[in-house]
C-alpha cells in the first residue's frame, strides 16, 4: 500500500494533483508494490518457515511463491499498459522493458529457492528490476504527455 498507493496520493496531493488523480491508475503500482514484497521474502523461505512466519512463500511453498510474484509482475506491467495514462509509444517501451527484464527470472524460477542461492538472486535481481523498470517507465510514460501551462 506504501509504495503502490500512498506515495502516488502524496505526490499528487503535493503537486496539487489529487483531484485529476483516477483510482484505476493505482493498481499497477499497488500489484507491483505486492509482487516486490513477495519477491524479496523469497530469499528468506527457510529462515521464515523455521520463524513460522506467514510469507506466500511459508504457506504455499517456495515455487508457488515465485510463479505468483512473476504472474504479479507480468500482470501489473500489461495492467499499467491499459490502465495508466501516457505515450502510446512510451508505454509500449515500458511494458516491452518490464516483460523483457522478468525472463531471466522465468528462464531460473523453478529451481530458485533459498539452497540454490545463484538461481535464487538472479530470480530476485530480474523481477527487482522488472518492477524497478515498470515504476520507471510508467513515469516516463505519464511524464510524456504531461502539459505544462
Amino acid at each position: 500500500l506504501g509504495i503502490g498507493v500512498v506515495l502516488p496520493l502524496l505526490g499528487a496531493a503535493a503537486q496539487g494533483a489529487a483531484a485529476a488523480l483516477r483510482w484505476e491508475w493505482l493498481v499497477p503500482p499497488f500489484l507491483a508494490g505486492v509482487a516486490g514484497h513477495w519477491v524479496t521474502s523469497i530469499p528468506d523461505e527457510l529462515a521464515d518457515r523455521r520463524a513460522r512466519k506467514r510469507t506466500l512463500a511459508v504457506v504455499a511453498g517456495g515455487l508457488v511463491a515465485r510463479r505468483a510474484a512473476l504472474a504479479l509482475v507480468t500482470f501489473a506491467a500489461l495492467s499499467g499498459w491499459w490502465m495508466l495514462p501516457g505515450d502510446d509509444r512510451a508505454r509500449a517501451w515500458a511494458l516491452a522493458l518490464v516483460l523483457a527484464a522478468t525472463l531471466p527470472a522465468w528462464a531460473v524460477h523453478h529451481d530458485a529457492g533459498p539452497t540454490d542461492r545463484r538461481r535464487c538472486l538472479i530470480f530476485v535481481a530480474a523481477l527487482g528490476g522488472a518492477i524497478t523498470a515498470a515504476f520507471v517507465g510508467w513515469s516516463v510514460a505519464a511524464a510524456m504527455t504531461a502539459h505544462v501551462d
